[in-house]
C-alpha cells in the first residue's frame, strides 16, 4: 500500500514543488521515499513522479519506481494484486523472467504481456501508473470499485499532474484551487461528490473500473468492467443451493487477503459482516495470533463494544478498544479534510481514523468488512426500495404534500429512519431518491442552503446504468456500487487508514463475489425486511444469534448528542460565527433554522449539520477559491 505524485510538462517541475508534493502524501508511505525523472525522446516532455512506501510484501526488493529489464518502461504502483502468485507463475511460462515475490513486478510483466487488457487478469486493488520512454506516454489503471484513488488534472500546455491525494496536486502551481459549485451543490444532499467530479473545478477522479493513457497533451480514458448487476436479469430460483459455492468463494476471498510479510488484524465491529471475516480468519490462521480493534463512543445506543468482545472471545483474538470522545472531531477534523482532500463525509471517518491509529501501534495491515452491504443488500433501502413505485402510486404528490410530509415533518426527534424511509420512497426520480436515501435533504431541500449560481449538471450516465429488466434491487445495488461506496465508503476507508499508515483489506470488496451473487435470485439478498440472507444463513451456528440478527447499526457516531451538548457551541460558532467561511455561500437564514431545529431537538438534522461543519472546516484547511463563484449575483432557490 503506498501512493504516488507526479506530473509531466515541458519543463521539469521543480524540485521544491516535487519535494511538497511528496511530502503532501508521506504518511501513505513512511517506510521509503523515491523519486524518478525522465524526458520523451523528442525532449518535449518532461515526467517527474515521487513515490512513498508502506512495505507489506517483499519488503526488500519491491521499492519503486520499477523499471522493466529493458529500462523502457517504469511503473509506481498504489494497491495489492491477490492472484500476483499465480499470474508469476504464468508469465514464467510465457518466457518472463522475475526476479523478487513483489506483486509489483508481477503486475510491471502482465503490462508487458497483456498490455492495456492486463487489469482483466488483476484480482486486487490498484491505481497505477507505467510510463514508457519509448513513445512519451503515461498508461493510468485503476480497480474495478475505485478501492485504490487517482486524481488528475490537465494543464493549460497539455501537461498533467496526477496522484493519489488531491492535497498533493494542490502543491503544484498549475494546478488550480477554483471551487467547482456545481459539486458544492451536489454535496449538500448526497454527502459527498460524485465522480468524475471534485469541489475543484479542475481536478477530476479517473472512475472506478477505468483505464488512461495521456500521450502528446491529450488522454484517452475507457471503462474495463461494468457491475454485473446492471446487465444480468435475476433468475427466478437458484438451481441448487448456493451455501455451499458462496462458503468457498468466500472463504478464498479471505486466504488471498492474508498474504502479507508484516503483522495484521481485523477491524471488529461486532456486526455481521467484521464477525464473519474474523470466523473466516481464525480458520485460515488455525491458531496463530489473531488482533482485532473495535472502536466505541461511551454511550449505550452507540456503542457495539459488547457484541464485539462476545465474538473476540468466541474466537479467541487479541481484543483492543479506542473509546471516541467529542473533543476529538474539533481537534482531528482539520489534517483528517487536509488527507481527505474534500469535506469528510461521515464523523465514522474520525473514528475510523483513530481505531486505524491504535492498529497501527502492532500491525500494518487489517482486514474489514466493507462492502458486505452493496454486494448483500444490507441496507434497510434495499428492502424498501422495491416498494417506492408503490408507495408513490397510492400516494400521490399532491396527498403527499398536503397530508403526509406535514405529518412526518411532525414527528418527534427519534424518529430519523422513519422520516428518512417516507421522505426517500416519496420521490419519483431515481436520480433524486438513490442518494436521498442516505443524504440529510432532498436536492431541491439543499438547493434552499445555497447561495451563489450553479447549473444542473448531468449525472455521469453510469450511475443509473441499468437494463429495463432488472430488478428494483439490482439498481439500487448498482448506484451503490458506482457511486456510493468508491466516492465515499471507499475513499473514507482508504483515506482514514492511510492517515494512520495503515493498510485495509476488504474481502467482500472482491469482483468476483459480486459476480456470484449477480447469478443468484434477489432472495438470496433480501426477504422481506431482511437483508444479507445468504450471509446469514452461511454463519448460522458459527456466530452466535444475537449477532446474527441484531438490527443493522452502522458505523453511526453520536454526532446528533454532540450537536446539543459538548459541541453545540463549537457548530455555531464554526457556521455563523465571524470567521465563518459558510456566510460567504450559504442561505444563512435557512441554516440558523436547521441550527435551532436540531438543537431544540424538534428535528434530527445531524447529516446535514455534519455537511455544513465538515465543509467549513474543508474551506478553512484547504482554501478553495470561490471568486469566480461569486462573480455573478448569488441564487436563492425556495421552496
Amino acid at each position: 500500500m503506498c501512493g504516488f505524485i507526479g506530473f509531466v510538462g515541458k519543463t521539469p517541475c521543480p524540485q521544491m514543488v516535487l519535494d511538497a508534493m511528496s511530502q503532501a502524501i508521506a504518511h501513505r508511505g513512511p517506510d521509503e521515499g523515491t523519486v524518478m525523472s525522465s524526458r520523451t525522446r523528442d525532449s518535449i516532455w518532461h515526467v517527474d513522479i515521487a513515490f512513498r512506501r508502506l512495505a507489506i510484501i517483499d519488503l526488500s526488493r519491491g521499492s519503486q519506481p520499477m523499471a522493466d529489464p529493458s529500462g523502457r518502461y517504469r511503473i509506481v504502483f498504489n494497491g495489492e494484486i491477490y492472484n500476483f502468485k499465480i499470474l508469476r507463475q504464468a508469465l514464467q511460462e510465457l518466457g518472463h523472467e522475475l526476479h523478487s515475490t513483489s506483486d509489483t513486478e508481477v503486475l510491471l510483466h502482465a503490462y508487458l504481456e497483456w498490455k492495456e487488457d492486463c487489469v482483466s487478469y488483476l484480482i486486487g486493488m490498484f491505481a497505477f501508473g507505467i510510463w514508457d520512454d519509448a513513445d512519451g506516454s503515461l498508461f493510468i489503471a485503476r480497480d474495478r470499485f475505485g478501492k485504490k484513488p487517482f486524481y488528475y488534472t490537465l494543464t493549460s500546455d497539455g501537461g498533467l499532474v496526477f496522484g493519489s491525494e488531491i492535497g498533493g496536486l494542490l502543491h503544484h502551481p498549475d494546478v488550480s484551487r477554483d471551487l467547482d459549485v456545481n459539486s458544492l451543490r451536489t454535496l449538500l444532499a448526497w454527502r459527498y461528490a460524485p465522480g468524475p467530479h471534485t469541489l475543484f473545478s479542475d481536478i477530476k477522479k479517473l472512475p472506478p473500473a477505468s483505464r488512461m493513457t495521456w500521450r502528446d497533451g491529450a488522454l484517452a480514458i475507457d471503462q474495463y468492467w461494468i457491475p454485473p448487476d446492471a446487465h444480468i436479469a435475476p433468475p427466478a430460483y437458484a438451481e441448487a443451493d448456493p451455501l455451499p459455492a458462496f462458503e468457498e468463494l468466500l472463504s478464498r476471498c479471505v486466504a488471498d487477503r492474508l498474504v502479507a510479510d508484516v503483522p495484521f488484524g481485523a477491524f471488529l465491529s461486532g456486526g455481521l459482516d467484521s464477525s464473519a471475516i474474523v470466523a473466516f480468519m481464525r480458520r485460515h490462521l488455525d491458531g496463530g495470533e489473531l488482533k482485532t480493534f473495535s472502536v466505541g463512543f461511551g454511550h449505550p445506543d452507540y456503542d457495539e463494544l459488547d457484541y464485539a468482545r462476545e465474538v473476540a472471545d468466541l474466537f479467541a483474538t487479541h481484543h483492543t478498544e479506542v473509546i471516541v470522545q467529542a473533543a476529538d472531531i474539533p481537534q482531528l477534523l482539520p489534517r483528517l479534510t487536509e488527507i481527505r482532500g474534500a469535506p469528510i463525509t461521515e464523523p465514522s471517518d474520525v473514528a475510523l481514523f483513530l481505531l486505524a491509529r491504535e492498529a497501527n501501534k502492532s500491525v500494518k495491515m487489517v482486514l474489514t468488512g466493507e462492502g458486505a452491504d452493496e454486494v448483500l443488500g444490507g441496507y434497510p433501502k434495499h428492502w424498501a426500495e422495491p416498494y417506492s413505485l408503490t408507495y408513490q402510486a397510492l400516494f400521490p404528490n399532491w396527498l403527499r404534500k398536503r397530508a403526509i410530509d406535514p405529518v412526518i415533518e411532525a414527528l418527534p426527534f427519534s424518529f430519523r429512519r422513519l422520516k428518512t424511509l417516507a421522505k426517500s420512497m416519496g420521490l419519483n426520480e431515481q436520480e433524486d431518491r438513490y442518494p436521498r436515501w442516505f443524504g440529510g435533504l432532498s436536492q431541491p431541500e439543499a438547493d434552499t442552503l445555497i447561495a451563489l449560481p450553479f447549473e444542473d449538471r448531468p449525472l455521469d450516465h453510469r450511475l443509473l446504468f441499468t437494463q429495463e429488466q432488472t430488478s428494483p434491487l439490482r439498481q439500487i445495488l448498482h448506484f451503490d456500487q458506482v457511486s456510493w461506496l468508491p466516492d465515499n465508503i471507499l475513499e473514507r476507508g482508504d483515506r482514514m487508514t492511510m492517515a494512520a499508515s495503515i493498510e485495509a483489506r476488504m474481502p467482500f470488496m472482491d469482483h468476483r463475489l459480486y459476480e456470484f451473487m449477480a447469478q443468484l435470485p434477489d432472495d438470496w439478498r433480501v426477504r422481506r425486511q431482511t437483508g444479507k440472507w445468504i450471509l446469514r444463513k452461511l454463519m448460522e451456528g458459527r456466530l452466535p444469534d444475537r449477532i446474527l440478527h441484531r438490527p443493522k447499526v452502522g458505523f453511526r457516531v453520536p454526532i446528533d448528542r454532540w450537536f446539543f451538548s459538548e459541541l453545540e457551541e463549537w457548530v455555531e460558532d464554526l457556521l455563523l460565527g465571524e470567521a465563518s467561511n459558510t456566510r460567504q455561500w450559504a442561505n444563512i437564514d435557512r441554516l440558523s433554522e436547521l441550527l435551532k431545529q436540531h438543537t431544540e431537538k424538534k428535528q434530527n438534522n445531524e447529516k446535514i449539520l455534519w455537511t455544513l461543519v465538515s465543509t467549513e472546516v474543508f474551506f478553512r484547511t484547504l482554501k478553495p477559491e470561490m471568486s469566480k463563484a461569486q462573480e455573478t449575483k448569488p441564487i436563492l432557490i425556495e421552496l
